[in-house]
């Protein structure tokens, strides 16, 4: 039973991520657009290899492809970062410069958990889960790059214009934190974690919601 319910909040992402793409088609500019898609069609990916590891039995393919599963670490900075590009106004960074903080990540993705020694466990609902051999430097990398997400939030929230949106992003940056220190004290129960995902995903498509045509 909790598996299906797992089904069902990936179902409830997947609505969101339609939200996002029309508003990217009708309203975002370019760079904006093309960066936003890019960490969208990562998220299809991890949801297709999420729903995978529930419903198919050839393990072998879900192994050659378990690199897939921490996807998140990727496209949650893409869309922390244009969240708040946009809520700021263009005021804090450049997008270039967020271009280069974003390639700097990938770099490290492909560096440390593509080729990082893992393997897989069933758990509790019955739902293939990954593992990484030595996730520390792996996490305490992500873990920084939450902080740095949470102080940018913080100082959107700062603002008076922007107070509402500057905490909504630091409850979704939190718990992005919250996920990675309970993942690495290996507290996790669930197959994988999404709160971080579904919170995100909110705000963008707020936010995305927000630029003019």
């Amino acid at each position: 039973m909790e598996g299906y319910i797992y089904i069902f909040f990936l179902m409830v992402l997947v609505l969101l991520l339609a939200s996002c793409v029309k508003y990217l088609h009708y309203n975002a500019p370019r760079k904006i657009k093309y960066v936003s898609i890019a960490a969208l069609l990562l998220f299809c990916i991890r949801f297709l290899y999420l729903l995978s590891l529930f419903i198919s039995n050839k393990l072998s393919v879900l192994y050659s492809l378990r690199y897939l599963y921490s996807l998140d670490y990727l496209y949650i900075p893409i869309i922390a970062a244009v969240t708040l590009y946009i809520m700021g106004r263009y005021e804090v960074l450049k997008f270039n410069h967020i271009i280069i903080g974003l390639a700097i990540i990938t770099i490290y993705y492909i560096i440390f958990i593509v080729f990082t020694p893992s393997h897989m466990e069933l758990n509790r609902f019955s739902w293939y889960v990954v593992k990484l051999d030595y996730s520390f430097y792996i996490y305490v990398f992500y873990l920084a790059i939450s902080l740095l997400l949470l102080a940018w939030s913080i100082s959107l929230a700062l603002k008076s214009n922007s107070f509402l949106w500057g905490m909504a992003c630091c409850l979704a940056s939190m718990l992005f934190i919250l996920e990675n220190v309970i993942t690495l004290l290996g507290g996790l129960k669930l197959p994988a974690p999404l709160l971080a995902d579904l919170t995100w995903l909110v705000v963008f498509n707020t936010a995305l919601s927000r630029l003019k045509r």
